[in-house]
């Protein structure tokens, strides 16, 4: 990780020469580790300010700093000036995101800058994200063909870490942090069994209900050689809390027969469009083609207030 995180950092100053800020690296308890600077010049009004190795970041030595939100909160994070907590760092600004192990889902470090306040850009904010993506890339190589699909499909599946999804292999196990809040270690395990399944589809889905009192969709694909499934991509497509039944558990469930299955059906197709349209109740009913009441009832009908 850490020389991954030495050669990012060293590409993003060569890229920024002359520049002054400096771009640091801290492992997951918000002890700096690494830095280097685009400009000489300002490096020691950086050391000053104690933004150099061998510091500790963390909110309950330092207060609030970009650095401290960003490992408390498992997302990037950008403080101007006077919202840093510490008055060495009031005429700065500070951003920073974190670095997650591709395997485990789990903070393992953060790539952190710093430059003067007068000197603060959105761009400083979208290079310090991107040097977080970069080194998690690094990290995730390797000479496992396999582990490398897998790394790969879920990369594909995955825009954004707080979306659930996982990428599940007979060896090798991808889950970002919101799956991890969402499913149990038994309940993953759970997923993990249909990969001996010799009927899986192409697409699946799954319904579990969760330890913590909720009942979630899951839609589970097969990753596959040419010649065996390696693994699964899982993603969350609903959740709704299990001590108030939807009325589509009971009349896809318990009744079952031809009207449930034409309930199924147009309760998937309602998921899917205010899947597609990110929860907007306008835009779906127009790709429904029903009016927004309409789909109002129905969104109640069939349990997917949540979605």
């Amino acid at each position: 990780m850490a020389a991954a995180a030495a050669a990012e950092l060293d590409s993003v100053v060569a890229y920024g020469r002359g520049e002054s800020f400096r771009m640091l690296f801290a492992d997951h308890q918000g002890l700096i580790l690494l830095k280097t600077d685009a400009d000489r010049a300002s490096s020691k009004d950086f050391d000053v300010i104690g933004m150099s190795p061998g510091r500790l970041h963390r909110e309950d030595n330092i207060g609030t700093s970009a650095i401290g939100i960003a490992l408390r909160l498992g997302r990037p994070a950008h403080l101007h000036g006077p919202q840093n907590y510490h008055s060495s760092l009031s005429n700065f600004s500070t951003y920073a995101a974190p670095v997650f192990h591709p395997r485990t889902g789990e903070v393992e470090g953060l790539v952190g800058l710093v430059c003067r306040a007068d000197r603060a850009t959105n761009l400083l904010y979208n290079i310090t994200v991107q040097t977080a993506r970069n080194i998690q890339t690094e990290m995730s190589a390797t000479r496992d063909e396999e582990a490398n699909m897998l790394v790969a499909a879920y990369r594909g599946n995955s825009d954004s870490d707080h979306v659930a999804c996982a990428a599940i292999g007979l060896s090798i196990e991808i889950t970002n942090i919101a799956m991890r809040q969402l499913l149990s270690a038994r309940e993953i395990e759970e997923l993990r069994r249909y990969l001996s399944t010799g009927n899986l589809p192409r697409t699946r889905t799954v319904h579990l209900d969760t330890a913590a009192g909720q009942r979630v969709t899951l839609r589970v694909r097969p990753v596959e050689t040419r010649s065996e499934r390696i693994g699964i991509l899982v993603s969350l497509t609903s959740r709704t809390d299990v001590s108030r039944p939807s009325s589509a558990a009971t009349s896809v469930d318990e009744k079952g027969g031809g009207c449930g299955r034409i309930r199924e059906a147009e309760r998937s197709a309602i998921l899917s469009v205010l899947t597609e349209c990110a929860g907007n109740r306008a835009q779906a009913a127009a790709s429904l083609g029903i009016a927004r009441s309409s789909l109002y009832r129905k969104i109640e009908k069939y349990g997917l207030e949540n979605v």
